[in-house]
């Protein structure tokens, strides 16, 4: 609830600039209008979920100095945002980086994520009017990357720095007319020969 991240905020002294927030699971849902109570942490040893109804504005933001995240980064409510960014410092998740439920019908591009590096698993899945996936244009390590029925998508030039992948798995994409930007992934496979 926003008085749990007041209440986190009031806690914060300023002889703690950066802080590591240890926990399972920091889920948001429910009357949060205002991530500025965590502005000041670095890392969480944990889950990170957005779930349920929130009453967040239109712009998911707040994490200004946050750059790791030892599990998962969920993005799975059913509030609807036009905006999500707020991460540019991230840049690790060591679990799964997800996008899925209502949260994405009316996002047509995801900002925020410039510093992203590596990630577990990114997995973004139906989204009526994402048109692009510029967002983790640094990402270059990832387990698997699964990008499936987003109807908008016409490219996915935002992964074009990745590296280092087991499985990418682009389906159910009707628009998607450009891949060339996992060209350099293919010319590194070793196909036995």
């Amino acid at each position: 609830s926003q008085n749990d991240v007041d209440a986190f905020a009031s806690n914060v002294t300023t002889d703690c600039p950066l802080l590591t927030l240890v926990t399972p699971t920091v889920r948001l849902s429910g009357n949060v209008v205002s991530l500025d109570g965590f502005s000041s942490i670095e890392k969480i040893v944990g889950t990170l979920r957005y779930e349920g109804e929130l009453d967040l504005p239109s712009a998911i933001n707040g994490w200004p100095a946050l750059e790791e995240i030892s599990g998962e980064l969920v993005f799975d409510s059913t509030q609807r945002v036009t905006e999500l960014g707020g991460f540019n410092g991230l840049q690790t998740v060591r679990g799964d980086l997800e996008f899925a439920g209502s949260v994405l019908d009316q996002l047509t591009s995801i900002s925020g994520f410039s510093s992203l590096l590596s990630v577990k698993d990114l997995s973004i899945d139906d989204s009526p009017d994402l048109e692009s996936v510029t967002a983790f244009s640094s990402l270059q390590s990832a387990d698997a990357v699964t990008i499936f029925d987003l109807a908008q998508l016409t490219d996915i030039c935002g992964l074009a720095s990745l590296i280092d992948v087991r499985g990418i798995f682009v389906t159910g994409n009707r628009s998607l007319s450009d891949c060339s930007s996992l060209q350099r992934l293919l010319d590194n496979v070793d196909d036995g020969e």
